[in-house]
């Protein structure tokens, strides 16, 4: 919703810069644990229907692995997926206010629906074990009571993984779009232009790949690594598809980031924007390599490897990704520092606090009077040897003190004394007054 961009606090510019990072930091969390989810559920869902339709043992215990792999409790839902998202909301209410771009109230409406598909997801995978305790005892004792309860939980089941998976889908959609909206900050100010427009295409689709390939990725990782090698049906069965939907993806995968790429707005481009996506490009050409060899000959050492390397992917396109969006929007960086250094000013003046510039003799006697004296060597040079040089010269003088640098041997060089320049030029005003008049 709007109302985040205007009741967010202006920010300086190292704030902003600060805020960038904070950023970068919270996608590398959230956006992997996203994907996965998404593809998870999914396959989780499609394997449970086709397992129950053709009687299939293997599909089932394959779609209540995934989902317990991916969501093994409440906190891990909470702490990869709802609080992350909330701090990228509340991020880009930072970064985008006070402008008309739509992207805070895609991304507030997409952490609603993230938020509400989460908790039915977690239905979703409890009611699977669920089901599985009440089959067992309907099995060993016949009540209708038990059979009622068990009819129950499996529509609460099936009704909780498809709204879970439907409001999943959407809220990424939204969060995507939102994100691709946000890199034109001054342009996209409706929802049918964030959603309907080339770059928001480019992107979901770059999404939905980078989703396979990464719980492909998972699938082998956490079903595999660090465990014996297995010949049953039921692990053949996982290594093929998972390997398979892993290729799938890392093949297309490319095609997609250089489509995105030639949707961002010119503004949004640099040479090392385009060296990161270069770069992403020739990691998914390794994770080629190492798929190929998980077909000819699979090992749990060649699927971690893949593993990482997709999680490297992952943190170089989220890099690529903020840097095109902290490009695209300079010049909303520079306004609301600019309006961050008007409102600082206007409360310290309010309680009168403003910084007024120092006098002459203020400074003088706080700053120069330590290494300087009219008529005597201190530190540095007495004014009256030096000063003689600048009488008719003071625009002289005043760059000096705003930019010293060492003039003379025998002293050493005089530090840069951070004024400003109408400070520069009391001080300058003052000595040269007070060595004329001694």
């Amino acid at each position: 919703m709007d109302f985040l961009k205007y009741i967010a606090f202006p920010q300086s510019m190292e704030h902003i810069a600060l805020l960038h990072l904070v950023l970068n930091l919270i996608c590398m969390l959230f956006l992997p644990y996203a994907g996965v989810l998404f593809g998870a559920s999914v396959l989780s869902r499609y394997f449970e229907r086709a397992g129950r339709r053709t009687h299939d043992p293997v599909a089932a215990r394959f779609a209540k692995e995934l989902t317990e792999t991916v969501i093994a409790n409440k906190s891990t839902l909470l702490f990869f997926g709802v609080l992350p998202f909330l701090s990228l909301l509340f991020a880009y209410a930072q970064l985008l206010q006070h402008t008309d771009n739509v992207a805070v109230s895609m991304i507030f409406f997409a952490f609603v629906l993230f938020t509400a598909a989460t908790a039915l997801l977690y239905t979703y995978r409890y009611t699977f074990r669920l089901e599985e305790i009440i089959s067992i005892a309907s099995s060993a004792s016949k009540t209708e009571d038990l059979d009622e309860y068990l009819a129950t939980t499996s529509r609460l089941h099936d009704r909780a993984g498809f709204w879970g998976v439907v409001l999943l889908s959407i809220s990424l959609t939204l969060l995507i779009a939102g994100a691709a909206a946000a890199s034109s900050p001054s342009s996209v100010t409706t929802l049918a232009d964030a959603l309907f427009s080339f770059e928001s295409a480019a992107r979901i689709l770059q999404s939905v790949a980078a989703s396979g390939m990464v719980t492909g990725a998972v699938i082998l990782y956490f079903f595999f690594a660090g465990k014996n090698s297995e010949d049953t049906p039921y692990a053949l069965f996982v290594k093929k598809f998972a390997v398979s939907l892993t290729m799938a993806s890392t093949m297309l995968l490319p095609l997609f980031v250089l489509a995105s790429l030639a949707a961002l707005p010119a503004a949004a481009l640099t040479g090392t924007v385009f060296g990161l996506s270069a770069l992403i490009v020739v990691l998914l050409l390794f994770i080629g390599h190492f798929l190929y060899a998980l077909l000819q000959h699979f090992t749990a050492r060649t699927a971690a490897n893949a593993f990482f390397l997709l999680i490297l992917v992952f943190g170089v396109a989220i890099v690529k990704d903020q840097l095109a969006f902290g490009n695209a929007t300079q010049k909303e960086t520079a306004v609301l520092s600019a309006q961050y250094d008007a409102d600082h000013a206007g409360l310290l003046a309010r309680f009168g606090l403003g910084a007024k510039p120092l006098t002459g003799e203020e400074i003088y006697a706080g700053r120069c009077s330590a290494c300087h004296n009219f008529g005597d060597k201190k530190i540095g040079p007495a004014y009256k040897d030096v000063l003689p040089k600048y009488e008719n010269n003071r625009d002289i003088l005043r760059a000096f003190i705003l930019n010293p640098r060492k003039m003379n041997p025998a002293f050493p060089p005089m530090p840069n004394q951070g004024l400003k320049p109408a400070e520069a030029d009391s001080i300058a005003a003052y000595i040269m007054l007070t060595y004329k008049r001694k």
